[in-house]
């Protein structure tokens, strides 16, 4: 007879970590300054998207140079990416900033997306993540943050990168969307969204509701494996889908041994050296991790005590600003003024000098900053509104929305202008109208008259981009239950004007696809595979004479097939080998990108004093390529290193090698690390003085 895992409550906050797949860009170096680095920030609008060929997001590169100014205009841009396909693979910037559209795989995906400059120029890489998710609703559409809290303990382990919560009889809580899961203690993994859940545990989709004894689940792909134990003792093991309704599938052969039951244990984190407790904990997937009540612990020692605090979610230093810090440049400041702390909200003034920008030591914006924020949320809605550079010239503003509206529609709106001169829109809106989802978003662009970079003086201009598409939910083909069919419908038109209209008007795209989709399927105790395949007709209106249009009309298919392997709890590695193949002439199907691509991530703990992350990618008939990697090993009491590797090579009329390579020595002393730091972009050494505090 099997019981329940044992579990139990942390000393001070304990916790693991995962990583994902990778996505780059490269600047060309005239962005650079010749005797200073130039900074990169990244963003995407929105974050996380549904993993269905079809939903977009907008990747956003702000490019200054050492002085923090924005680089000339018509500076190069150039992106790559290990999962989805981009609208153009070269951009030019305006007013400091180029963009591209990345369109989502067909399989749910991780995407850590690097910037960095090409050919010679000097600057380390930036990095975000973008979601692809499998659940119907998850994208950026309504609220977007994972709840969790326990009745009687809720904790998070900065070092391990775990959050934990404790409650009898079910008050062990975490909720996404429209999931929501209750236990009598569970463990939340930041970096995947992957939960363990033990005792009394209930899974919640809406209106459908399942009971279990023990369940291993991932709240972003809405999949996982449970356990349910009978009045007599008898245990019994089984796949669950939460997508969209929650459906339970017995092991492939009927064998307990495809279900390791070990995955239901809770991991003992009572050893982590960076821990915090709180009353309630939000985590909003790949970005920020926020705390209601929060109390801080160093090796087990308290330390501090703040109403509300926030910390991203790839450090694990307790707080994301560093009040005070020394480097090579001088004294450098962050310091979080908080105007109103509320539930519903707070409003933060910024104070920043030399603010790090970028994940690179390196990467730091000159010169002081005033950035007033406010947070917001409530039931069925939350955002942030920013206002940066309060003091400076090129100011800037940002505003992201979601909402659920009246009549189950879920929108969000995200307006953003960096440097208070070229303006950039998008909103997406979503009904689901039983099987069928429908979706409209439009997007808009606006860059005023300037002078580009040989001088000349250049006409305002923009696009205005708008598509509608319906999809039906996956269901099975034929009465395989293992094999699942939707249909997608759409049509988009992309209008152009000003200077952007020159040669061109507007494109009508029309296109009706047939996706064919797996679960994800166990070979065996620790290896699956899931795979998706896409046939469709997409048709592009024919041009007016002397106008240039996006492609012809034609077949579009793609296919991705991604093996996953996990050893140990907390290691993993996937390999995905995706073909595209579209009549769009400027996207990922060009000459210059190719159609195969093959793409590994690995996190690994090889053992308890070390951490392995690796992303890479590869072009099977074009020669592109990217890797990433990230070790850190701890030496022994107060001693700990960091190596971070990038290498990626670029396709097409302009092709180049760029490589990266950053080491980082590290000492804790009295709550702060003494950090020197060596770039071979650089070629510098750097001391920081990181995490000091007041």
């Amino acid at each position: 007879m099997r019981t329940s895992p044992r579990y139990t409550a942390l000393v001070g906050g304990s916790f693991a970590t995962l990583g994902g797949l990778t996505t780059l860009v490269a600047i060309t170096p005239s962005a650079a300054s010749a005797q200073g680095l130039a900074t990169i920030r990244l963003t995407a609008a929105p974050y996380t998207i549904k993993a269905d060929g079809r939903s977009t997001t907008v990747i956003t590169a702000e490019v200054r140079d050492d002085a923090g100014r924005v680089v000339p205009d018509g500076t190069q841009v150039r992106f790559a990416v290990t999962a989805g396909r981009l609208d153009n693979t070269l951009a030019t910037t305006q007013n400091g900033v180029a963009r591209v559209i990345l369109t989502s795989g067909d399989l749910p995906a991780a995407s850590l997306i690097t910037a960095n400059l090409d050919s010679g120029g000097r600057a380390t890489p930036a990095q975000i993540t973008v979601i692809f998710s499998n659940e119907a609703d998850a994208a950026e559409i309504g609220p977007q943050w994972v709840r969790i809290n326990g009745s009687q303990y809720t904790g998070y382990a900065a070092d391990k990168g775990v959050i934990q919560a404790n409650g009898k009889d079910g008050g062990a809580k975490v909720s996404f969307r429209n999931i929501e899961l209750s236990a009598d203690a569970l463990q939340y993994e930041v970096r995947t969204g992957n939960v363990v859940a033990a005792g009394n545990v209930k899974l919640t989709v809406g209106d459908d509701e399942k009971q279990y004894t023990n369940l291993n689940f991932n709240m972003l792909s809405g999949q996982g494996i449970a356990e349910r134990i009978d009045a007599e003792g008898r245990s019994t093991g089984l796949w669950v889908d939460a997508i969209p309704v929650i459906t339970e599938k017995p092991p492939g052969d009927g064998s307990r041994k495809v279900i390791g039951y070990e995955a239901f244990a809770l991991a003992d984190i009572s050893d982590s050296s960076v821990a915090v407790t709180a009353r309630g904990i939000n985590i909003q997937p790949g970005r920020v991790i926020q705390f209601r009540g929060a109390t801080f612990y160093l090796d087990g020692v308290k330390t501090a005590s703040l109403p509300f605090h926030v910390m991203p979610l790839n450090q694990r230093e307790l707080f994301a600003e560093q009040v005070v810090g020394v480097n090579s440049q001088g004294v450098t400041v962050d310091f979080p003024l908080y105007l109103n702390v509320q539930p519903s909200g707070i409003n933060t003034l910024h104070i920043r000098r030399g603010s790090r920008v970028g994940s690179s030591a390196y990467s730091n914006k000159a010169g002081w900053s005033f950035d007033l924020e406010q947070n917001y949320n409530g039931k069925r809605s939350e955002g942030t509104a920013q206002v940066t550079g309060l003091t400076r010239s090129d100011w800037g503003a940002f505003l992201r929305h979601a909402e659920r509206l009246p009549g189950k529609i879920d929108g969000n709106l995200y307006m953003d202008t960096p440097n208070h001169s070229d303006l950039f829109g998008t909103m997406n809106l979503s009904r689901r109208f039983g099987s069928v989802t429908l979706n409209a978003n439009g997007s808009g662009s606006y860059a005023p008259s300037r002078n580009d970079i040989n001088g000349n003086r250049t006409r305002a201009g923009g696009d205005v981009r708008t598509q509608l598409y319906g999809a039906t939910d996956p269901r099975p083909l034929l009465g395989v239950q293992k094999l699942n069919y939707s249909l997608n419908l759409g049509t988009a038109r992309q209008m152009f004007y000003g200077v952007n209209a020159e040669g061109r008007g507007y494109v009508d795209t029309h296109y009706t696809t047939l996706r064919l989709t797996t679960p994800q399927l166990p070979l065996t105790r620790s290896v699956s595979v899931s795979q998706s395949f896409s046939l469709g007709q997409t048709w592009v209106a024919p041009q007016r004479d002397g106008q240039t249009g996006l492609g012809s009309s034609g077949a579009t298919v793609l296919g991705t097939t991604a093996f996953g392997y996990r050893f140990g709890r907390v290691n993993f590695a996937n390999m995905t080998y995706d073909y595209t193949q579209t009549p769009l002439t400027n996207g990922f199907t060009s000459d210059s990108i190719g159609r195969h691509r093959v793409g590994f991530s690995l996190y690994a703990e090889p053992f308890r004093a070390a951490s392995l992350s690796i992303g890479a990618s590869r072009g099977l008939d074009v020669p592109s390529d990217n890797v990433t990697a990230e070790l850190n090993v701890a030496l022994g009491g107060p001693w700990r290193t960091r190596t971070r590797y990038f290498t990626a090579q670029y396709a097409g009329a302009f092709s180049s090698r760029f490589n990266e390579l950053e080491y980082g020595v590290f000492y804790r002393l009295g709550g702060r690390d003494l950090a020197v730091y060596y770039s071979t972009t650089s070629r510098r050494l750097q001391f920081d003085i990181v995490g000091a505090r007041f």
